[in-house]
C-alpha cells in the first residue's frame, strides 16, 4: 500500500516535468478549426487584393512608368580633389536647428556651444600635412539659405535653422 502510493506520486511529479506534452484541444466535427463561408470568402479576397496589386507593381516596375521619384547619392574622395569647395557658395551648405519650446537658447552660447569651422589641409614635402582652420560664423538662416526652392523652405520653416 505504501509502495503503491509512493509509486502514484512519482508518477505525478515526473508527468508534471514533461515539457513537451501535447496540447489537446476540442473539435468540432473532427476538426480542430470552426471555419465559415464567411471567413474563407474574406481570405480568398484579402489574398486576391494582394496578387493584383503586386501584379499591378510589377507591370510599373516593367513598363518603367511612374518613375516622378528617385534618390542619387554620390560618393567623393576629397582627400584627392583639386576643386576648393566652400560652404554656402558653391553646392554645398546645411543649417542645423534646435527643437523645442526655446530655439533661441541655440544662439546663446552661455546655454549651448556650437562651432563649425573650415579646415584645410595642404600636403606639404614628405606627405606632411599643414592644417589651417578657419571658423564659420553662425546666424539665422532667415531667408539667405543657398539652394533650396522657395516652398520647401517655408515646408520646414528654414528661417529658423541657423
Amino acid at each position: 500500500m505504501v509502495l503503491n502510493s509512493l509509486g502514484r506520486w512519482s508518477k505525478q511529479i515526473v508527468t508534471k516535468c514533461d515539457s513537451f506534452g501535447s496540447t489537446v484541444q476540442m473539435t468540432y466535427d473532427g476538426h480542430t478549426q470552426f471555419k465559415t463561408f464567411y471567413g474563407g470568402f474574406m481570405a480568398l479576397f484579402i489574398k486576391f487584393v494582394v496578387v493584383m496589386y503586386a501584379g499591378l507593381l510589377s507591370f510599373r516596375i516593367y513598363q518603367k512608368s511612374d518613375t516622378d521619384k528617385s534618390a542619387s547619392a554620390m560618393v567623393k574622395d576629397l582627400s584627392y580633389d583639386k576643386q576648393k569647395h566652400y560652404i554656402g557658395r558653391s553646392t554645398f551648405a546645411f543649417a542645423i536647428r534646435l527643437t523645442g519650446p526655446s530655439p533661441h537658447f541655440l544662439l546663446d552660447t552661455s546655454y549651448f556651444r556650437f562651432t563649425v569651422s573650415n579646415v584645410k589641409y595642404i600636403r606639404g614635402a614628405n606627405s606632411v600635412y599643414d592644417k589651417t582652420v578657419t571658423p564659420v560664423e553662425m546666424e539665422l538662416c532667415g531667408d539667405k539659405f543657398p539652394f533650396v526652392s522657395k516652398d520647401i523652405y517655408e515646408k520646414v520653416n528654414l528661417s529658423t535653422y541657423l
